[in-house]
């Protein structure tokens, strides 16, 4: 019991909301954000892709001040969503072409659970991509995610709204091997083996929802 009001004082001192109810408090958002993503598909070291723009982000937040968690759940348009590509090796030759979906229908859903770090919440932003072309003359179809590690950081929070800022914390990341074929591997990143990504939310209000969750 000692070890609840404790993180009760923590959690309202640190917001700064007073008394905090123990309850999970419900806040709702949709707006533009600022972010990209390369869509790439290549043999290592080689090139293809094209790069897709986030547009309008709608989520909902599930904020409990006693745990101190954050649950993140909604969907964020991407535009374009396809893209067909020419993909090439090291020699600047042509060993394939592929086209790359993004999300489903323009739309990319999400719902996770963030972590608290003692400054903001860390969570990651799954990306569904779809790859069917062909590569060295054989056909593929393959699906897989890419990661975008983000940061959630509250500001401010009140009985109303919830002030709130979210970004991806690092810019890139280490593309991975999604497919596997007797000619070769190709990855969801260009050249150098990573992607590009960028993902900016600044200082935005999220109204509440009348309504708790549980």
């Amino acid at each position: 019991m000692r070890i609840v009001r404790v993180s009760q004082l923590v959690a309202a001192f640190f917001l700064g909301i007073g008394q905090a109810s123990g309850a999970v408090q419900v806040y709702y958002y949709s707006g533009p954000v600022s972010g990209w993503l390369e869509a790439a598909l290549a043999p290592a070291p080689g090139y293809g892709g094209f790069v897709a723009e986030f547009g309008t982000l709608t989520e909902t937040l599930y904020y409990d001040p006693v745990a101190h968690t954050l649950r993140i759940a909604g969907s964020i348009t991407v535009g374009p969503s396809k893209g067909h590509f020419d993909m090439g090796n090291i020699l600047d030759e042509t060993v394939g072409s592929a086209t790359l979906t993004v999300g489903h229908g323009g739309v990319v859903s999400f719902d996770y659970l963030t972590t608290y770090d003692g400054a903001q919440f860390k969570g990651t932003l799954l990306v569904p991509v779809k790859g069917v072309g062909v590569y060295e003359g054989k056909r593929f179809n393959r699906g897989w995610h890419v990661s975008i590690p983000l940061d959630t950081q509250i500001i401010a929070v009140s009985s109303k709204s919830l002030t709130f800022s979210q970004f991806a914390f690092g810019g890139g990341d280490e593309a991975k091997e999604v497919i596997s074929t007797d000619e070769g591997d190709l990855w969801d990143g260009s050249s150098d083996l990573t992607y590009g990504l960028g993902y900016n939310l600044d200082s935005v209000v999220a109204s509440v929802v009348p309504r708790y969750w549980h």
